[in-house]
């Protein structure tokens, strides 16, 4: 990947789009001008008096010291421009995430949120060309509009603002942009060196994700899924860091020390000390050892494979630490997940995420009494569950956290979403010493009344169990057809018809059934006698030959 730094042409191209985006329109009495000083590639808009009217702080994110638009240095720098010029809006761009500020706010709450966002790819792609095609323009033409528009209007006492969790998740994706290419590449690179760490990654991602590896695939194929694997260790090692900062803001009674990384320029010592002298100590005064995990495991040893790992890690930490969590919303865990793995990459995997107001709708209908079993079919983040909790809490709000707990039962066959779901099930109420979700992670078609599941007590010991029959039976199932799921592990379809039509054995239920129609069938059949099913599914099973198979179950 080319290091060299194309800040001073990447300048005077933001300039060209910044006139392009004015002339569009003539109500917007602006101009965009060069700041012409050493070490300076800032643009500043000027109203049709000349006077200051935005100050755009363009730095390179490949230079270490700006790595992301959020650094102290550019912050203070803008700042101290914005009040020497007299503009009140300045925006930090990293050429990849543009974050706009209001100078006339305390520093604490002067940040508005996310106005520019451009992909890496595309960044880097103007790097190898020092052009952009059409369509890449064209994105980076509305981005520049919008982030105008957004201040213009401000100007006019309208009001925009992020939330707080959603200042923080742009923070975090910012984070994680400006580094993964770095870090992926020196992946990539001990990939290629090291058949002791080739083999490794290969059985980490068959046996662990149940993802297919090709034996043979091409240069960019294999880039594409180091780069995403990469990206999951990234998204896996903030939740563990956001996770403990959560328990460091309500669990004071643990006496856990506020999370710091300065001074460690190795990242395996790094790595070392953050597991030793905070995910440990977690896991020796409270527990959670399935979520932090006692030792590094691969996926989290991961990022420390390149030197990027510590400047990632301090800047995530610094981040972590200049937020309240006790005003952050708890499914933000979730939030981060579902905006930060790629839609399409998403559609891949089968894992949708649902909107809180949906899956609380469905709990309504299934979740009577308040006392209900239920089970969450494929969990995903735990989007679900969660609503299950919040519905049991509403119709019995003297019921104990430990209880619904118990009467609440995830499947997930994906460890990271499954991780999540316990995750955002812990946060419920993270008051209680009794904090042990009931996630199971494996394949929903291999559970059933005969299936052992692994459970805590309330002393913390393990216990097997038989799984009850559920009075509930609710879900997200995948509604991609099989065929379009590349990363599904081979084998799940198979076990999918053959569970189901030993479940209903006078039901014919044909071999190219979507896998959300299986979902269906196999939720019926864990019912007990008058239990509810209550899944988000696509309508094609109306009109498709699976689909009788399905009313026959209902009927």
């Amino acid at each position: 990947m080319p290091e060299k730094n194309v800040e001073r042409q990447f300048q005077g191209y933001a300039l060209q789009l910044f006139d392009k985006v004015i002339a569009k329109h003539p109500e917007w009495p602006l101009r965009a001008h060069p700041i012409q000083e050493e070490e300076r590639s800032d643009i500043l808009i000027k109203d049709a008096g000349g006077r200051a009217f935005l100050l755009v702080e363009l730095k390179d994110y490949r230079n270490p010291r700006f790595a992301t638009p959020y650094a102290k240095e550019i912050t203070d720098q803008a700042l101290r421009y914005s009040e020497t010029l007299g503009n009140r809006y300045y925006i930090t761009w990293n050429m990849i995430d543009g974050i706009l500020w209001d100078r006339m706010k305390p520093r604490a709450q002067s940040e508005l949120g996310r106005v520019i966002s451009v992909a890496p790819s595309v960044i880097e792609s103007y790097r190898q060309n020092l052009s952009l095609t059409k369509q890449q323009e064209e994105h980076l033409l509305a981005q520049l509009e919008f982030a105008l528009s957004t201040v213009i209007n401000l100007e006019a006492g309208k009001k925009w603002e992020y939330s707080l969790d959603e200042r923080f998740i742009a923070r975090v994706e910012s984070l994680i942009n400006s580094h993964l290419g770095l870090i992926s590449q020196a992946v990539l690179e001990r990939y290629r060196a090291s058949a002791e760490f080739r083999q490794a990654l290969i059985r980490y991602v068959k046996d662990e994700q149940d993802w297919p590896w090709p034996s043979a695939m091409t240069s960019a194929d294999l880039e594409d899924r180091i780069t995403n694997l990469t990206k999951l260790s990234l998204i896996l090692l903030c939740t563990k860091a956001i996770f403990y900062h959560t328990l460091f803001t309500f669990r004071k009674g643990a006496g856990l020390p506020r999370l710091r990384t300065e001074g460690l320029n190795d990242p395996q010592a790094l790595r070392d000390y953050l597991w030793r002298d905070y995910f440990k100590l977690v896991i020796n005064r409270i527990d959670y050892e399935g979520l932090l995990g006692e030792h590094p495991t691969f996926i989290d040893d991961l990022p420390f494979v390149s030197e990027g790992a510590v400047q990632f890690v301090n800047h995530l930490v610094e981040n972590i630490n200049e937020f309240n969590f006790s005003e952050v919303p708890h499914d933000i865990v979730g939030k981060i997940f579902e905006k930060l793995i790629d839609e399409e990459r998403r559609h891949q995997m089968g894992q949708y995420f649902t909107r809180s107001d949906v899956a609380s709708l469905i709990s309504v209908f299934t979740i009577m009494r308040g006392s209900e079993l239920v089970m969450d079919a494929g969990s995903g983040s735990g989007t679900f569950s969660v609503q299950a909790y919040e519905r049991m809490k509403a119709k019995l709000p003297g019921q104990d956290h430990w209880e619904r707990l118990q009467r609440i039962w995830s499947c997930e066959i994906a460890p990271y979403p499954a991780h999540l779901t316990m995750l955002n099930m812990i946060l419920r109420d993270l008051r209680y010493e009794k904090n042990y979700p009931r996630v199971i992670n494996d394949d929903f078609f291999r559970i059933n009344g005969h299936y052992q599941a692994k459970v805590k007590n309330p002393d913390g010991t393990d216990e097997y169990v038989n799984l009850p029959q559920f009075d509930a039976v609710i879900g997200n199932p995948p509604y991609t057809r099989q065929e379009e799921m590349k990363e599904v592990a081979e084998g799940l379809k198979t076990r999918a018809f053959a569970t189901c039509s030993r479940e209903w054995p006078g039901i014919k239920i044909p071999k190219n059934s979507s896998l959300f129609a299986y979902f269906m069938l196999h939720g019926g059949a864990l019912l007990r006698e008058g239990g509810r099913l209550g899944m988000i599914t696509s309508n094609s099973w109306l009109d498709v030959d699976y689909g009788r198979a399905i009313q026959e179950m209902l009927l």
